[in-house]
């Protein structure tokens, strides 16, 4: 097509010239505004996405906050919590013991009624099991003890805790005053752990009709346990928001009471522990060492028990030469003992010996 240019055309040309140019202004502007715009939002919903996150931040800080100070509260309430508990549960006890007491006092004899009184005592437990009824007299003997009956007969009057304090004293006096009641702080072993004595708050009520001392008690740090256990499951169960909740992660300090959960023996001797071994048996020493064999290559026998020593010194040869076998871990070094331990079980499992 031939474009024909005369005096008539030209302001025509001119005319699509000018719409043309003023189009593409117009297309020119309004990109620049509409490219503005999208910028500007962007910017905003950036901004946006800031402020959201910041608040959510703030917010967690504070529920993470509560959190600690409600787990940090129950903890402290230990003392209260524990004495309320005690003093309710040596209570009881002694309505027991009253209530026998009257129902048989003139018909049986005194010796009957306080063995009545012992034997419907005794399996008392509380405290996650931990807890139990005791009962002393005022001279200091053992009437009634569920976790040592041994010692039941005997006096206790000079037993000392790692302070100096005479606990059974401590004890009789508590009960001295116009409400034949009161309690008692002393340190002493926890179940488990016979080398270091923890702080223990012990309730006890006067009992007139034979000069007892009926009582119970339990170790501070474990009632804070038992409060910070409580308090990480109502924690756990709490929610904020649509989807927001609270999660903690057990730290190799946390004291779960596993014992109250697992059965725990102790054996004096190695020998006593050989002997209440369950039938057919076999002993395992875990110790590094030329006669031992590799784990890997090791057949895990039906009935085991596995023996692991102490990091620094291992297994004695005296406890070695008892054992059925000897295994060992892969590696050089020692390992910490409950990471050898999980190695052995994984082990075990792992090869499906059940």
């Amino acid at each position: 097509m031939s474009l024909h240019v005369d005096a008539h055309s030209i302001p025509r040309y001119q005319t699509w010239g000018m719409m043309a140019l003023v189009l593409l202004l117009l297309i020119t502007i309004f990109g620049f505004f509409v490219s503005r715009e999208y910028v500007a939002d962007d910017q905003r919903a950036a901004q946006l996405y800031q402020d959201i996150l910041k608040s959510q931040k703030v917010r967690l800080k504070t529920e993470l906050a509560s959190a600690q100070d409600y787990i940090r509260f129950m903890s402290q309430q230990a003392d209260a919590v524990l004495m309320k508990n005690t003093k309710d549960q040596v209570d009881q006890a002694y309505s027991v013991a009253t209530s026998i007491y009257q129902r048989l006092h003139g018909s049986r004899s005194a010796e009957d009624i306080q063995q009545l009184i012992r034997e419907a005592l005794r399996g008392v437990r509380f405290f996650n099991g931990r807890g139990y009824i005791f009962i002393d007299d005022m001279d200091g003997n053992c009437v009634l003890l569920p976790t040592a009956p041994q010692l039941e007969g005997h006096s206790l009057w000079n037993n000392q805790d790692d302070k100096g304090l005479y606990i059974m004293r401590s004890l009789v006096n508590a009960v001295k005053n116009p409400d034949g009641a009161g309690y008692s702080r002393y340190r002493w072993y926890p179940p488990g752990n016979k080398l270091e004595m923890k702080d223990k708050i012990t309730y006890v009520r006067y009992f007139e009709p034979f000069d007892w001392v009926i009582g119970a008690g339990d170790y501070i740090f474990q009632t804070e346990n038992d409060l910070k256990s409580a308090a990480l499951k109502r924690i756990s169960m709490q929610r904020f928001g649509r989807r927001g909740y609270t999660k903690y992660k057990a730290q190799s300090s946390d004291i779960t009471a596993a014992w109250t959960k697992i059965p725990l023996y102790h054996y004096k001797t190695f020998a006593e522990f050989k002997e209440n071994l369950p039938f057919a048996t076999k002993i395992v020493g875990v110790e590094m060492g030329e006669s031992s064999i590799a784990i890997g290559d090791f057949v895990h026998p039906d009935m085991a028990v596995y023996l692991l020593g102490n990091e620094q010194r291992g297994l004695s040869k005296k406890i070695t030469d008892q054992c059925h076998t000897l295994i060992k871990l892969p590696g050089e070094f020692s390992l910490n003992v409950a990471v050898a331990g999980s190695i052995v079980m994984y082990d075990r499992i792992n090869k499906d010996i059940k």
